[in-house]
């Protein structure tokens, strides 16, 4: 049975123990820094859970956001090694979808989307109106290798028969979501390139 629900606070070990499992070392953040994130914004906190065992979870904050935007300020929204900013604002508009993952061997079920959705429908229950996320490019490093060089930044916008190269994108961008800018990435990221790409999607 698949169960998706806000993490409470004496199940934080359950879902602390994926991170090994959904991230390469450098990228996996701590058992404190995960009960912060969760702390925050509770509500906005959620796992998944087949069979009662803990396959995903996805964490989410509110920001305030304009289109115009800088990128540091957009910068400013990323996790720092980890832990969050003190960025989250309840009277914010928009809802930033971060910090989660699905364990690799229920991944391309449909996991990451159901995560998307019921965050999307916490957004758009607070009035919110904007969906904001930041994803890795953990493609770009191959696709690097195959076909020579090529900046982080112009992989990102590079499609092929009007989609995306990159997979997270073009998934990313059929939901819904548009590139709004690359971000330096707080972590060492070498398969992205040490960049992030921000996605917005308008709330209607």
């Amino acid at each position: 049975m698949l169960l998706v629900k806000n993490i409470l606070e004496n199940e934080e070990n359950d879902f602390f123990i994926l991170e090994e499992k959904i991230w390469p070392n450098e990228l996996q953040a701590t058992l404190e820094q995960l009960k912060y994130r969760r702390s925050i914004f509770p509500e906005g906190t959620f796992g998944i859970r087949y069979n009662d065992e803990p396959v995903g979870y996805a964490f989410s904050q509110i920001v305030s956001f304009e289109y115009n935007c800088s990128i540091s300020q957009l910068e400013e929204y990323l996790p720092l090694k980890g832990k969050l900013s003190s960025c989250h604002n309840p009277k914010g508009n928009a809802l930033h979808l971060m910090a989660g993952g699905i364990v690799p061997t229920f991944r391309n079920c449909g996991l990451w989307d159901l995560l998307i959705s019921t965050r999307f429908s916490i957004a758009k229950k607070l009035g919110l109106k904007f969906l904001l996320i930041d994803t890795r490019m953990p493609f770009y490093s191959k696709y690097y290798e195959e076909h020579g060089s090529i900046l982080p930044v112009d992989y990102a916008y590079l499609r092929l028969h009007g989609n995306y190269v990159d997979p997270l994108i073009n998934h990313l961008a059929k939901l819904g979501f548009n590139i709004l800018s690359p971000t330096r990435s707080s972590y060492i990221d070498y398969e992205s390139g040490n960049c992030w790409i921000y996605m917005v999607k308008q709330i209607k």
